[in-house]
């Protein structure tokens, strides 16, 4: 879900005032989220470290808060 509600302000930006083609905007866009989800894991680190008990928390339940986060963010 990352960035799925900034990219359509980012993307928007930069088309409405013709620094980039629409084209231009979304494979730029693709690429620098995808280059930004690999470049750090910091803040996945501190959750994982500091509000996740790994006693509790299972693959399962992972996959489950992201559905969850993504149904939600689609719903708004």
């Amino acid at each position: 879900c990352n960035g799925w509600n900034d990219s359509a302000n980012a993307i928007a930006t930069v088309v409405s005032t013709r620094v980039l083609k629409p084209w231009q905007a979304v494979a730029m866009n693709a690429i620098l989220n995808f280059v930004g989800a690999l470049a750090s894991t910091a803040v996945a680190k501190t959750i994982a470290g500091k509000f996740v008990d790994e006693q509790i928390m299972t693959t399962a339940g992972v996959g489950a808060a992201m559905l969850a986060a993504a149904a939600w963010v689609t719903l708004c």
